[in-house]
């Protein structure tokens, strides 16, 4: 049940949100586990990571309501980890203890990917995960797709980007 507050009272509640801490359970590649604390990003961390994400997609208006969107895969999946490291690094960054570009980039990336969900759900952020597979299929209209890990800049549509 929600309680009425002063709008002094719900102004400094809001603002409080990016003070939200949660903890995550991260597997290491030795099997071990470690919990870390992560916080939700600001609104304008998360135009920073939002605008990477899409940096790689190119966009053109059809006929009608239709829009064709064409992304080079190998970009998208450069801008796309470039976009994880940065939401890791702002959401593992917590008072005294800041997290550098640098220090992210040292992850594996299964931690990388671990610590970015968490993140992405607490602040509300999509992560683009790119399917080839689907791509193809729906591109070409079956459930069939070849193997384009063996092609470079693949262009296709950007039906395969789940949120």
């Amino acid at each position: 049940m929600s309680e009425e507050l002063s709008q002094s009272d719900a102004k400094l509640a809001l603002l409080q949100g990016k003070d939200f801490r949660q903890t995550v359970d991260v597997a290491l590649p030795s099997g071990q586990h470690v919990v870390m604390k992560v916080r939700p990003l600001t609104d304008q961390e998360k135009e920073q990571v939002d605008a990477l994400r899409v940096k790689g997609l190119v966009g053109s208006v059809g006929q009608g309501s239709k829009t064709n969107v064409q992304t080079d895969f190998s970009k998208l999946r450069v801008l796309n980890s470039q976009a994880d490291r940065l939401l890791v690094r702002f959401g593992l960054s917590l008072g005294d203890v800041q997290w550098t570009d640098a220090e992210v980039a040292q992850l594996v990336p299964t931690t990388i990917d671990a610590l970015a969900d968490a993140i992405s759900l607490i602040s509300g952020v999509d992560r683009l995960k790119v399917s080839f597979r689907e791509s193809k299929a729906k591109r070409d209209g079956d459930g069939d797709g070849d193997d384009p890990e063996k092609r470079d800049g693949d262009q296709a549509e950007a039906g395969g980007i789940d949120h």
